[in-house]
This record gives structure tokens, sequence and C-alpha cells, in this order.
């Protein structure tokens, strides 16, 4: 059984505008409850096992529609790509607009900070191949705008 989080983000990333419509609810409750939690400016990091660097090209500008789960902890980032056989990638990202839900996150050892629907980011720098944890991972820079 599939969970909230993927459904629900499954939905705001399709391009399929009529799957949005039945979360506008959930959203709009979504939206006005995370609002209440502080956003801090912090280096964050999101780990994916996939190479999704031709996606990402210097100075491109673009919109997460989900909400995207990251960490403050390069560590925890680092678990989601090494398994990865060298084909992960990491994106650092300077936030301005993050919020911690490690208090109310299940994964409680993940320091799980969220990008909330509808964060707008840019590529700060070309994708790069960096040696991490034995590991060639690309590594790309995001800055959120």
């Amino acid at each position: 059984m599939e969970s909230l989080y993927t459904i629900f983000n499954r939905d705001l990333r399709t391009k399929d505008r009529s799957k949005i419509k039945p979360w506008l609810p959930f959203l709009r409750l979504f939206t006005a409850a995370i609002a209440k939690i502080p956003s801090q400016k912090v280096h964050i990091y999101r780990g994916l096992r996939d190479d999704v660097s031709q996606d990402y090209s210097e100075g491109k500008n673009f919109v997460w529609a989900s909400a995207t789960s990251c960490t403050r902890d390069i560590n925890v980032a680092h678990n989601f790509f090494s398994n990865s056989n060298g084909g992960g990638t990491l994106f650092r990202i300077d936030a301005y607009n993050e919020k911690d839900v490690s208090a109310f996150s299940c994964y409680k050892l993940e320091a799980e900070v969220l990008l909330c629907p509808g964060s707008k980011l840019r590529v700060a720098q070309k994708p790069k191949l960096e040696n991490i944890g034995g590991n060639s991972i690309l590594v790309i820079q995001l800055q959120e705008v």
C-alpha cells in the first residue's frame, strides 16, 4: 500500500493537472500548517539513486512541484545513493525557506527538512562528478530563489 506522501507527491508532479484538483483542500491546509514552522537559511541535501544530471544544466530555473524531503546531514543523503553503483545524484541546496520537520518525522535520525511544494530553484553550477564515500556521485549545486 502506498503512503499518503507517495500518492500526494506523485499527483503534484504529474503533467495531468486534473490530478491536483482533489488535493487542493489538503494542499491549503498543509501549506497553512507548514507556514507555522519557522524557515531557516541552511545548506541541505537530497540524495537520489539515479543520474538525473541531464535535467539540470547550469543556470536553469525550475520548480519542484512536490513536497521534497531533504536532510541537513550529508551522511543521511549519502544513504540514499550508497547502493547506486556510481549512478547516484546528490543535490546540495542553499535553502532559505526549508522547514525542519524532524520533530514530526518517523525517521528521527534523518534530520529531515522539507522544501514546500512549488519551491523555486536554480542550478548554481554545472553538475560535477565527486568521490563521496567511495562512490562516484554527480553533485548538483542548487539555490532556492
